[in-house]
């Protein structure tokens, strides 16, 4: 499977990614969506980021991808230390520029 640059990039990024790293994938006024709540320009992005990763460690690994309408939607199988895991989840990404504008994670 072939993704565009920011979306494997976001797949790609470390746990503890840098703000440097961030800014490469997400622009800064992206919005994001993960379990229902937005999270909306850079700053938020990269608070969202280090603490979901603190709280959940977790891996996310693409499985398939599908495009519609200007959305790219890929299904990744994610795993780590939650009730259930692992689970499957879509995340929904709209790319503007070679950034990520919107990903929603459900």
């Amino acid at each position: 499977m072939t993704l565009s640059k920011p979306i494997a990039a976001f797949f790609q990024l470390s746990k503890r990614a840098s703000q440097d790293e961030l800014k490469h994938v997400f622009s800064d006024t992206a919005h994001i969506i993960d379990e229902q709540k937005d999270h909306v320009g850079f700053p938020d992005i990269a608070t969202w980021w280090r603490e979901t990763n603190e709280k959940t460690p977790f891996e996310s690994v693409p499985m398939k991808s599908r495009t519609e309408n200007d959305l790219i939607i890929v299904t990744a199988e994610v795993s780590g230390s939650f009730p259930g895991s692992p689970v499957m989840l879509d995340h929904r990404f709209r790319v503007k520029d070679d950034k990520v504008v919107e990903l929603e994670i459900k």
